[in-house]
């Protein structure tokens, strides 16, 4: 990852087995679906629901690939995120932060001509 190029032409790139492969996911997949790897499938499995796609061979690696194509999130996981979108909403509240911020502020103000800074 990295800039490539000189200094009048510069190009900000990523290489690297992993991006390889995305890229060749994607250009694999048909319109409008997302393909990922076995490996990327067992890290969100339980957010999404995905279809069994079977193994690939893609260009730049010796074996197949086990591929998974994404049909959905998991309704759960979508209501779950609402929630706690909608409780982050509520737990801050600008007044009370300002209120709590209020005795600070009063302290500081109260020891700055005794200036402790030694």
């Amino acid at each position: 990852m990295g800039n490539f190029g000189t200094e009048n032409r510069l190009d900000y790139t990523l290489l690297g087995r992993t991006v390889n492969l995305a890229s060749r996911l994607e250009s694999a997949a048909a319109s409008n679906e997302i393909l990922i790897s076995k490996d990327t499938y067992v890290l969100i499995a339980d957010a999404v629901d995905c279809t069994d796609k079977g193994q690939i061979s893609v260009k730049g690696f010796s074996a197949p690939i086990n591929v998974f194509s994404v049909t959905d999130l998991h309704k759960n996981i979508a209501i779950k995120q609402a929630n706690e979108d909608r409780g982050l909403a509520e737990r801050i509240q600008p007044r009370a932060l300002a209120q709590e911020i209020q005795p600070i502020n009063h302290i500081t103000k109260t020891l700055q001509p005794y200036d402790l800074k030694q």
